[in-house]
């Protein structure tokens, strides 16, 4: 629309008689004969200058246009139907844009000739406007032809407009008002006015716009009509006006959740229902309110609104509670509590909640707090996130909820399969009578029905996710809750799926420095908590350190997170620690093939071996530990037979390196030190690759057989003063040395003298450290690395006994009887 007036250089060619012909066409609403988009291509044209020349005469008009591809031309000619068209590219879409801009030209050379408004000459002073009536003006001259009447109304929530000549409807067909009808028609439309040639009135619909022409404009139209304004619009003077909300906060008696009930004033008046429903579907535009104007909510409001809507059900719904102590944390808006919620938020803001009746003794007593406040979070309709440092024993403050609450219906783990035999010996050794079942291929939760603890891993419940539809839990929980990181993987798919009274995370990566998975883990406990997944990342890709922030403000009510520098009182200064790990097909299918392999060659005559062929035997020992530990440490000759390839997954390759590098991404997260032991130099050469894919910013240092100068790497780890990874030979590490400096130190291969493993522990947990020590042994699920461990547990004095004797083939035959009761998986 041709809403600006610009200096042109366009030739103009017209007669009298020619522009007397051309006003009266214009005087209609010519623009609704050309499309939406010729109307703006035209209009570019015009505002741009690139007009060359126009020539009018009283048949038709032929205007020049200098383009991109050089200068063209349209003829239009007017008849019964319209404008019609012809021009010098066989453009259509360019003849009509050349047209209209041509049209435009004309428009403003009629304006400029006919009798001039005092408008398009000078703005009135503001003394002179202000002296006028507020809502209608008089004319100076007494003559209504002189002085068009205009009223200004609203219409829905456009600003509208009407010229009655003579004050009036009556019509007149004079030449002095069709001139009028011209200029008026070319300043409407450069103020931001469309003509509406079903109503024949001119409308301004953005608010924007209107606001700043009844500001700045109407004073200098004054000057050349008498201006009519309705109440409504006397109202749009006072501008845009804000609202600010107030929610009234009850709790559901039907749903239990929190019911918000919005109120909200302008002035002394109080808005109704219906209008703050629409103010609220208005977002963040501004609402015109029949006899209050142009309103428009706050900035707070408006993200409120924002949030709500986004929610599943969108403002309709009741609120789960949780929602309310974490969405409007962030926000200013003014809440009237009733006194039940108000109660409900004063118990959940104790600071030291009472653990659950039957809480073990044997926790220690930050594991009792734990106790206390996850029970006391799930009992105020909230799902909290255990983010304990690795160590403080997460598992065992989860039992022991369970324990505490009881099975009257089931309870649900979900964790990585290797960490599934550790949830099953945990509830074993600490709690022998739970009821506890491990789900498995063909198991259906409806064909056990009594109350128990399921413990599934991720990939067993991803395939049993058809029969969570029918499944209720009392307790859901997710171990190692990183697993579902990725929200469209079929595995949190299925953990979204499940139904349950109390949701529960674990995970030892600490908030602040994981938040990439947070929106997943928190979609399972608390759903809407951190806004949809779009907004999310879209706010995280915008401005990280703010998403933090605010994640860190949303999720403080739910997260339960200690530290071992937090609670190094209350720890022993040990912990020692096993992990079973899970072997991938092809690494057990490798073991097994090796496993029978021994097993035919030595079933009969294994008592009495002797010789070569006892050399023999332990030899196949040695390849059955290589195999628990890494494929790639077996011979290349055997590695080549068994199709072992080095194009392999890491899964595939070692279970044990899979869950070192599952573990180190939450020890390396702060300045921690590690060391980590094996017996066979090659595992570490193997880790050593690992750590330099995955930690590439992780200082590494080795220590082993040949290795000339020892002191050189102990002095440096010792000093380093970021995180960093030690890695040992048993040969080199076993005496000499002091790395007291780390905290952490995992046993990769489980070493049959208890003594050596012991003077390798003993390098860190010595004289001069001043930390909790935390040992983790890697042991091969399944394997006769799993019975050996069992032995040393069960029979401490017997397996001294084998494995500190001088003969030690001679030993182990006397604890198994056969071959096959040393080889056989544990069950």
């Amino acid at each position: 629309m041709a809403d600006s007036m610009f200096t042109r250089d366009a030739r103009h060619k017209y007669s009298e008689s020619a522009l007397k012909r051309w006003s009266s066409w214009l005087s209609r609403d010519w623009e609704h004969y050309f499309q939406p988009h010729i109307l703006e291509l035209g209009r570019k044209y015009y505002r741009r200058n690139s007009i060359i020349e126009v020539e009018l005469t009283p048949q038709d008009l032929t205007v020049s246009v200098e383009t991109d591809d050089g200068e063209a031309y349209s003829i239009v000619e007017w008849s019964r139907i319209g404008p019609m068209v012809r021009d010098s590219r066989n453009d259509h879409d360019l003849g009509q844009a050349i047209a209209v801009a041509g049209l435009y030209e004309i428009e403003e050379l009629l304006a400029d000739r006919l009798t001039p408004l005092p408008f398009e000459k000078t703005a009135p002073t503001p003394k002179a406007v202000a002296e006028k009536p507020e809502n209608s003006d008089s004319s100076p001259s007494g003559n209504p032809e002189e002085r068009p009447v205009l009223l200004f109304f609203i219409e829905g929530e456009k600003l509208c407009f009407r010229a009655l000549p003579n004050g009036s409807h009556e019509e007149s067909d004079s030449n002095q008002r069709r001139e009028r009808l011209i200029q008026l028609s070319h300043m409407a439309r450069r103020s931001g006015f469309k003509f509406n040639n079903r109503s024949a009135v001119f409308e301004m619909a953005e608010s924007e716009k209107f606001l700043s022409f009844l500001r700045n404009g109407v004073p200098g139209w004054r000057s050349s009509f008498d201006i009519h304004q309705t109440s409504e619009v006397e109202l749009l003077n006072l501008g845009q006006r804000e609202v600010r909300l107030q929610a009234s906060v009850h709790r559901s008696s039907d749903s239990g959740g929190l019911r918000l009930e919005w109120s909200s004033h302008l002035g002394e008046d109080t808005l109704s229902d219906e209008e703050i429903a629409r103010l609220l579907r208005r977002k963040e535009s501004p609402l015109f309110l029949p006899g209050r104007g142009l309103v428009r909510l706050d900035p707070e409001g408006i993200e409120i609104s924002r949030q709500l809507e986004n929610l599943p059900g969108g403002r309709k719904r009741d609120l789960p509670p949780y929602l309310f102590l974490s969405l409007f944390q962030t926000h200013s808006v003014t809440f009237r509590l009733s006194p039940e919620v108000q109660e409900w938020i004063e118990a959940l803001k104790s600071p030291d909640p009472e653990p659950p009746a039957g809480t073990p003794d044997f926790l220690r007593p930050y594991q009792r707090r734990g106790v206390a406040h996850l029970f006391h979070l799930c009992n105020n309709d909230c799902h909290p996130l255990l983010a304990d440092e690795m160590g403080l024993g997460k598992t065992i403050q989860i039992l022991a909820l369970l324990h505490c609450d009881g099975f009257e219906i089931p309870s649900l783990v979900v964790c990585p399969a290797s960490v599934v035999s550790v949830w099953t010996r945990e509830a074993q050794r600490f709690f022998p009578d739970m009821p506890f079942r491990v789900l498995r291929s063909g198991d259906s939760w409806r064909e056990h029905p009594g109350g128990c603890l399921w413990v599934a891993s991720y990939t067993q419940l991803r395939r049993h996710r058809s029969y969570l539809e029918d499944a209720q839990f009392r307790y859901a929980v997710l171990d190692e809750a990183q697993q579902i990181k990725n929200p469209d993987a079929k595995v949190s798919r299925a953990c979204f799926a499940i139904k349950a009274n109390h949701r529960i995370a674990l995970t030892g990566t600490p908030v602040e420095n994981s938040h990439m998975d947070l929106w997943s883990i928190f979609r399972f406990l608390m759903p809407d908590l951190l806004g949809s997944r779009r907004e999310f990342f879209d706010e995280m890709n915008r401005d990280r350190k703010a998403l933090v922030e605010r994640v860190r403000i949303q999720a403080a009510p739910f997260l339960i997170r200690r530290t071992k520098k937090e609670v190094v009182q209350e720890l022993p200064d040990k912990v020692e620690t096993e992990l079973l790990c899970s072997m991938g097909d092809q690494q057990r299918k490798v073991y097994n093939r090796i496993a029978e392999t021994v097993f035919q060659e030595f079933k009969s005559g294994f008592r009495q071996l002797s010789g070569q062929r006892s050399l023999h035997f332990l030899t196949a020992i040695t390849r059955l530990r290589q195999a628990c530990c890494d494929l790639r440490l077996l011979p290349e000759d055997f590695r080549e037979e068994a199709g072992i390839t080095d194009d392999l997954p890491l899964a595939g390759m070692s279970g044990k390196l899979e869950t070192l590098s599952e573990n180190l991404q939450e020890i390396l997260v702060g300045p921690r030190k590690v060391v980590i032991f094996s017996q066979f130099v090659s595992l570490l050469d193997r880790t050593e690759e690992l750590l330099a894919q995955q930690f590439p910013q992780i200082r590494q240092f080795r220590l082993t057989g040949s290795t000339r100068d020892r002191e050189s790497p102990v002095a440096e780890f010792q000093k380093h003063r970021k995180a960093a990874v030690m890695l040992v030979s048993l040969k080199a590490g076993g005496t000499g040395i002091t790395l007291h400096a780390a905290d952490y130190v995992f046993l990769l291969d489980p070493w049959w003298n208890p003594a050596a493993e012991q003077q390798a522990i003993d390098r860190v947990h010595r004289i001069g450290q001043q930390k909790t020590v935390f040992v983790y042994r890697l042991v091969a699920q399944g394997t006769i690395e799993e019975n050996i461990q069992k032995l040393k547990a069960e029979k401490t004095g017997l397996f001294k006994e084998i494995v500190e004797s001088s003969r030690p083939l001679e030993a182990i035959r006397s604890h198994f009887d056969t071959i096959e009761g040393f080889l056989k998986p544990s069950e």
